[in-house]
């Protein structure tokens, strides 16, 4: 580095570093005073000292266009084409690099192309790494093909990269990817794509890296999923198949016995199903996320939180090839403990503070901050509000084992009947207290004390009923859920002095409704999308019917969906699958609803396109043969419109004792994930979206190492359910010729008769009272 003289106090940071100062030209330079692990943080950046700038040799750029200058001690961090830190100008932290740990003594160095687009003086390096780049300027003059793919870059060095090469791309294609995207947007299944890789080399080449991204945006357009090109598409694939054809291993989760139990003072077992002080089961609250940590499809890890009582739940699942290596160097005892049986290694917490009671401090809502919404750390933030008017944000950190309350949302004491977060960076807090108002909070998760900004009366006090649930359906728009009421459907504007206290538009209980009734309640509200404008959006009703709302229509829905086999229990919970489905939960019998959203002659994709018409030599254009049973086949099933839902009832016939229960809540971590959540009265259960006899599963669940060994009965409960706590399901089904299907599920392993349109595992042999062809 040239001399230059510091206009900050030095030294700035001489609990971690140490600068060795040169007269010469750029040969100053700072040491480490720390042992650091891999990924570890080694310095905070903050304003100030941080100062914009203009671009100069000396400055270090944080977007596209904005400079600053660190006015601090880390400006002596030299260059590196094999560094030890990374400056990450998103999370304003500089850490460790992934790859080895940082040691007392070593030079601090970081790649300068990982944070440069343009360079105001590149230079020869000297670094003498194996992977050394000898000349160093900016990104863009770099690009993709110097600097590599294993060295780690700012997230719009990236962006800028991967422009740069697409713009490469097309004109040295002469815009021919354009024109493939636009065929590759008129297939139906992937299998055709691989078919065109095999044509020519040119074409190989598209398909590897553009063909199956472009099929995914097309046909998945709804989900936002990370480009992942063939193993994206055949997830996501596999994944529509088996929501099709009911594949699914539930099974209940709840903490294992190597919990940590939080506050440190508690030490307890894990509670699990009803809880000691209450005479009935809890109803879980669950909300999740996921975010990838990798370049690869199943690189991701995972929270997952759910209020138990007066417990909040929590499991940190990380996923992928790492992990599923490091599972396999360790003893059977860790892997038992630590791991579930697709390798993926499993962290518990349970949060209970003894100052909390069950009943009287009952959990009633649960909201996790996403990354992009919660400080650049490695804790988890939730904002949880219980039965006795506690509504406080903790920060948990799954790492360390270690909890803290960060401020409290005041209520005055009112009940928190349902709370909901906007998805914008900085999000509001919207909840409906017992009162019948409906408060709105600025989240800041180091406040103390969160006043609301702004309050509003859904119910007069003089008017029988409550609100049920809150949701935004964007940052700028709050949907309201209430009942009995003439009106049980508010949609509130929010702008920067809080929400409006009038609403911006009612829905009213039908006049056509089947039931006749003239009040209702609306228990469920979720946007069609999230992180839209919010202007579609979904209710569950009271009378069972589930109807699609577009504020952009002036008519009071565009869509009802009803059961005609539970037709009239109300729906509690609703869950969008991108634009392809649905998800409701019924209030009895335990019931999962599973709806279509997919409109024949659309894009969104159909796994019936790759199945062979079972009634192929008898059935005609009209699928009008009823003698026979239902039909797959795209071009009688679409034509006719028969996209038959089906009802999966969660209440297990391999367990003497039958609960049923409402389907209190439903939950999943994204549009694409394979898992799904379901909160019924006293447990959650997970389900595994998957085909347990597809030879090429998702490899979320694994990839098909099972295969290497015949794919036999004991091999298939070590995958799928090493612990037996696997459920056998029933579920129900409108066929397409007018009469219903119904079965069980067998044992996982067991094998039968298959029946078109449902997976390995489903039963029609007149057990239990289910019947095995049309009624």
């Amino acid at each position: 580095m040239a001399p230059l003289t510091p206009n900050w106090i030095q030294p700035s940071h001489s609990q971690i570093l140490v600068v060795k100062s040169n007269p010469n030209a750029f040969t100053s330079l700072s040491k480490s005073l720390v042992n650091l692990p891999a990924g570890a943080v080694f310095a905070k950046l903050t304003f100030p000292p941080l100062a914009y700038a203009e671009k100069a040799y000396s400055t270090v750029q944080i977007s596209r266009d904005l400079h600053v200058e660190l006015n601090s001690d880390l400006l002596y961090t030299n260059h590196s084409c094999d560094p030890n830190l990374v400056f990450d100008m998103q999370k304003m932290e500089v850490r460790v690099v992934d790859n080895k740990e940082l040691r007392i003594g070593d030079e601090t160095t970081f790649f300068y192309p990982s944070t440069e687009w343009e360079m105001a003086q590149p230079f020869d390096c000297t670094c003498g790494s194996k992977s050394c780049k000898g000349t160093i300027s900016g990104a863009k003059d770099m690009g993709w093909e110097r600097i590599g793919r294993s060295l780690w870059v700012n997230e719009f060095i990236e962006e800028l990269l991967d422009e740069l090469e697409a713009e490469r791309s097309k004109e040295a294609n002469g815009y021919a990817n354009e024109l493939l995207d636009q065929v590759v947007s008129h297939f139906e299944v992937a299998r055709t794509l691989s078919h065109l890789s095999l044509t020519c080399k040119s074409l190989h080449s598209y398909v590897k890296n553009n063909g199956y991204n472009s099929f995914t945006f097309h046909r998945f357009a709804s989900f936002k999923t990370p480009l992942c090109g063939r193993d994206a598409t055949h997830a996501l694939t596999t994944l529509s198949r088996a929501w099709d054809r009911k594949g699914f291993v539930a099974s209940p989760i709840y903490p294992d016995e190597h919990a940590a139990q939080l506050p440190r003072k508690n030490e307890r077992s894990p509670a699990r199903g009803r809880l000691r002080e209450q005479t009935i089961g809890y109803q879980p609250v669950i909300d999740c996320y996921e975010e990838h940590t990798g370049t690869s499809w199943t690189s991701k890890r995972e929270i997952l939180v759910w209020g138990a009582g007066a417990q909040l739940n929590v499991r940190l699942t990380n996923m992928g090839e790492e992990v599923k290596n490091s599972w396999q160097n360790v003893g059977n005892t860790q892997q038992d403990g630590h791991c579930d049986q697709y390798h993926h290694r499993n962290k518990w917490i349970v949060y209970k503070d003894q100052t909390y009671h069950d009943g009287r401090d009952d959990i009633t809502s649960v909201s996790l901050l996403r990354s992009f919404q919660k400080p650049a750390d490695d804790n988890e933030y939730a904002i949880v509000g219980r039965a006795s008017g506690d509504l406080s944000c903790i920060s948990i950190s799954t790492n360390r084992a270690e909890s803290k309350i960060l401020g409290r949302f005041r209520t005055g004491q009112l009940g928190v009947r349902s709370a909901h977060i906007s998805t914008a960076t900085e999000p509001l807090l919207a909840a409906s207290l017992a009162d019948g108002t409906v408060v709105v909070y600025p989240v800041y998760p180091h406040s103390h004390d969160a006043m609301p900004n702004s309050r509003t009366a859904v119910i007069a006090n003089s008017t029988r009923g409550r609100t049920w649930s809150t949701s935004f359906l964007s940052p700028s728009r709050l949907a309201v859920g209430l009942g009995p009421s003439k009106s049980p459907l508010h949609i509130y504007d929010l702008s920067s002095a809080g929400i409006s206290s009038q609403p911006l538009r009612k829905f009213s209980v039908s006049q056509k409704a089947a039931s006749s009734l003239t009040v209702a309640s609306v228990y469920a509200i979720v946007p069609v999308e999230s992180r839209a404008t919010g202007d579609v959006f979904l209710s569950g009703w009271y009378d069972g019917s589930i109807k699609t709302h577009d504020l952009r229509s002036p008519t009071p829905h565009t869509a009802i969906y009803t059961d005609p086999i539970d037709t009239y229990s109300a729906i509690y919970s609703l869950l969008p699958i991108g634009r392809d489905r649905f998800l409701a939960g019924s209030a009895r019998h335990s019931i999962l609803k599973v709806f279509d959203f997919r409109m024949p002659g659309s894009r969104a994709y159909f796994a019936s396109d790759i199945d062979t018409c079972v009634r192929e030599t008898t059935c005609n254009q009209s699928g009008s043969d009823s003698t026979n049973d239902a039909c797959y086949c795209p071009h009688h099933t679409k034509d006719e419109m028969v996209l038959p839902g089906y009802n999966v009832f969660l209440d297990p016939h391999n367990q003497r004792r039958k609960a049923e229960s409402p389907l209190y809540t439903l939950a999943s971590a994204a549009a694409y994930s394979p898992r799904i959540y379901a909160g019924l009265e006293g447990r959650v259960l997970q389900l595994d979206v998957v085909e347990i006899m597809d030879k090429y599963p998702d490899g979320t669940f694994g990839g098909k190492e099972w295969l290497k060994k015949g794919g036999a009965k004991e091999t298939l409960r070590e995958r799928y359910d090493p612990w037996h706590r696997a459920l056998r399901l029933a579920a129900v089904e409108k066929s397409g010729v007018g009469g219903l299907r119904m079965g069980v599920q067998r044992e996982i392993g067991d094998k039968g008769e298959l029946v078109p349109g449902w997976d390995e595992r489903w039963s029609f042999e007149g057990k239990r009272g289910w019947g095995g062809g049309p009624k």
